[in-house]
This record gives C-alpha cells, sequence and structure tokens, in this order.
C-alpha cells in the first residue's frame, strides 16, 4: 500500500516517494522483486534499469539498525513488510552505497524502476 513506506535517517525521500505511487499497483512492485519467498539463504534477487536495461542486484537480508538496538535504520513498511527495505537496499547497492542514495529527484529514480 502506498502508504506503508516510512523514510528512515536516509535523505531518499524522492526513491521512496517512487516505490509509493508503485504500490497503488503492487504487481509493479512485485515485478522489481525476482525472488517472491523468504528464503534460508537471506539472498534477494531484485531488479532495475539502467540505460533502459533489465538489471539484476543482488542483496542479502542483512539490513541496517541503529547502534544496540534492532530498530531499521532505514526506510521501513508500517505493516512490518520487507519489501521496502530490501528495494532501497538494492537501489543502494547499484549506487554503491546506501550515502550515495541521498538526494535526487523521482524522475530519476522512477527511470530505475
Amino acid at each position: 500500500m502506498p502508504g506503508d513506506v516510512i523514510q528512515g535517517m536516509l535523505e531518499n525521500c524522492y526513491f521512496l516517494a517512487v516505490l509509493s505511487s508503485m504500490a497503488i499497483v503492487p504487481d509493479q512492485i512485485r515485478s522489481c522483486i525476482s525472488t517472491k519467498h523468504v528464503n534460508q539463504a537471506g539472498i534477494y534477487q531484485l531488479n532495475f534499469y539502467v540505460n533502459g536495461r533489465r538489471t539484476s542486484i543482488l542483496i542479502d537480508d542483512y539490513l541496517p539498525v541503529w547502534k544496540g538496538t534492532l530498530k531499521l535504520a532505514f526506510a521501513q513498511s508500517n505493516q512490518n513488510e520487507v519489501w521496502v527495505c530490501l528495494l532501497e537496499k538494492g537501489w543502494a547497492k547499484l549506487h554503491g552505497s546506501y550515502n550515495a542514495t541521498r538526494g535526487g529527484t523521482p524522475a530519476f529514480a522512477a527511470n530505475h524502476l
């Protein structure tokens, strides 16, 4: 659902706005995530578009948390779903780091999704 996306401490609201708008049609989000089920290996395949070509990104399910807690440091879903966290992590991997995704435009993010 569009209202499920909660921004964390990272300044990437442009990316999260695109995720929220895509969530209106859940199949759009599903098309970005090739791995459909939680798996023991904790590996997920995500799909982005780079220069118009579909590009797969593999990520693990280790997510940044606040020191000394289990509270997620970055974006999350208010329904305790992992799709927001996984797509944000994939976006960070695509760009080299979480920090590299700070600031941007929704058009830039939408072209990749």
